[in-house]
C-alpha cells in the first residue's frame, strides 16, 4: 500500500501529461489541416493563372496558324517555327501544372520556386515570339 501511495501523488501530474500530449498532438492536426486547405486554395489560384497563361499562348498559336495559311517561303518558315517555339512553352505550363496538381505541403516551396521561373520565362518568350512573327508579318505586307 505504501508505495501505491507514493504513486497517487504523481497520478495527476501524469493524467494532466497525457491530456497535454493529446491537445498538442490535436493541435499540430488541426494545423495541418489548416495549412492543407491553404495549400488547396493557392493551388487553385495557381492553376488559374496558368490556365490564363495556356489560353494566351493558345490564342497567339491559333494567330499563327491563320498565318501560316496564305504565307510563303521564308515567312511560311518563320510561322512554323513560332508555332513550335509556342507549341513548346504551353507544353511546359502543362507539365508545371501537372505538378502544381499533385504538390504537397512539403513539396510545395520547390515547385513554386520552379513555376515561378518557367512562368516568367513562358511569358518573356510568348511575347518574344509574338512580337518577331508581327516584325516579319509587317515586313512581309511592305514588299
Amino acid at each position: 500500500m505504501k508505495s501505491l501511495k507514493k504513486y497517487q501523488n504523481t497520478m495527476p501530474f501524469f493524467a494532466l501529461m497525457l491530456v497535454a500530449i493529446f491537445f498538442v498532438s490535436c493541435g499540430e492536426g488541426g494545423q495541418r489541416a489548416t495549412q492543407e486547405r491553404q495549400l488547396k486554395e493557392v493551388k487553385e489560384e495557381t492553376e488559374m493563372q496558368i490556365r490564363m497563361l495556356r489560353n494566351d499562348i493558345e490564342e497567339r498559336i491559333n494567330y499563327v496558324e491563320e498565318q501560316l495559311e496564305d504565307a510563303e517561303g521564308e515567312l511560311k518558315e518563320h510561322l512554323e517555327e513560332a508555332k513550335a517555339e509556342l507549341q513548346s512553352q504551353k507544353e511546359v505550363m502543362e507539365k508545371h501544372s501537372e505538378e502544381v496538381r499533385e504538390a504537397t505541403l512539403e513539396s510545395w516551396e520547390e515547385v513554386r520556386l520552379e513555376l515561378k521561373q518557367a512562368y516568367q520565362d513562358a511569358r518573356q518568350k510568348t511575347n518574344e515570339v509574338s512580337l518577331q512573327v508581327r516584325e516579319k508579318i509587317d515586313e512581309q505586307e511592305e514588299r
